[in-house]
C-alpha cells in the first residue's frame, strides 16, 4: 500500500486527536465528516514519494518542540499523530483535535525544501486548532474559520522571506495560501486559492494570485517563483 493510499485511508482509521488526560474536541467539531486529504492531481500528492515524512516545529512562544516522523514502513504512526495533534491544540482551552494529514505532509514538504537550501532548524509554529471561543477573541480572524475544523495552520520558516514560502505551498496545491508580510504563512485545506496582507505591492500580489486558478499561468510561473524551493524535489 504506497502512502497516497494510506493519506487517503487515514480518516476510516480515525486516531484520536488528544494525549493523555487531555481535552479532545469531536474530529468533525460540528462542520461534518473532514474532506478526503488525498487529492491525486494536486502537486502536493505528486510528489509524495520524494517528501521526507518529518515534522520539527518550535512554539517559538512557549519554548515547546516536536521532532517526529509520522509516516514509516508500517504506515501512519498514530503516537506520532497525536503527538502532533496536541502540540497543535487551542493553548487557551487545552483542546486538540484531529488535524488534516495533508497539514502535516505540506510542512514536511517545505521543511525539506528549505532544510536543502539556506535555512536551517525548525519551522516556527504559531497557531493550529482553535475553539469556537479563542477563535472569536482573535480580531480579523474569519467565523467559519479552517482553524475551527483541525485544517490549518499558521507558521514561519526562519531565514526564509514569507512571501518566498506562500509562493511554494500555493505551487505545491495545498489548498488556501495567505502571507501576512514578513510575519508568518497560512495554509489551510479548503480549495485552491490565495491571499495577502493588502499593502501596496502585497495588494497587487493578492489580486494576481486570486485571478490564478489553474488556467492563467504556466506551472513554470509557479517554479521560477518558488526559485530553490520547487527544483529541490526535481534534482
Amino acid at each position: 500500500m504506497n502512502r497516497r493510499t494510506l493519506l487517503a485511508g487515514l480518516l476510516a482509521g480515525a486516531v484520536s486527536g488528544a494525549t493523555g488526560g487531555s481535552a479532545s474536541a469531536s474530529s468533525s467539531d460540528d462542520y461534518g465528516p473532514r474532506p478526503d486529504p488525498a487529492r491525486p492531481h494536486s502537486r502536493l500528492d505528486r510528489h509524495f514519494g520524494d517528501i521526507e515524512p518529518r515534522l520539527h516545529l518550535r512554539n517559538f512562544r512557549t519554548g515547546e518542540d516536536i521532532d517526529l516522523r509520522f509516516f514509516g514502513p508500517e504506515g501512519y504512526d498514530p503516537d506520532a499523530l497525536r503527538q502532533a495533534d496536541w502540540f497543535m491544540r487551542d493553548r487557551r482551552e487545552n483542546r486538540s483535535l484531529e488535524m488534516d494529514v495533508r497539514l502535516f505532509w505540506a510542512l514536511a514538504a517545505l521543511s525539506q525544501a528549505s532544510l536543502r537550501g539556506a535555512a536551517s532548524g525548525p519551522i516556527g509554529f504559531l497557531s493550529g486548532y482553535r475553539t469556537a471561543k479563542t477563535n472569536s477573541l482573535l480580531k480579523g480572524a474569519a467565523e467559519n474559520s479552517f482553524h475551527m475544523r483541525g485544517r490549518a495552520v499558521d507558521f514561519f520558516i526562519p531565514d526564509v522571506p514569507v512571501r518566498l514560502v506562500a509562493d511554494y505551498a500555493e505551487w505545491l496545491q495545498v489548498g488556501g495560501v495567505g502571507h501576512y508580510r514578513r510575519r508568518f504563512v497560512h495554509i489551510d485545506t479548503g480549495r485552491i486559492r490565495r491571499w495577502a496582507e493588502p499593502s501596496g505591492s502585497a495588494l497587487r500580489t493578492a489580486r494576481c494570485a486570486n485571478r490564478i486558478r489553474g488556467t492563467c499561468c504556466e506551472e513554470k510561473y509557479f517554479i521560477k517563483r518558488a526559485g530553490h524551493f520547487a527544483s529541490r524535489f526535481r534534482s
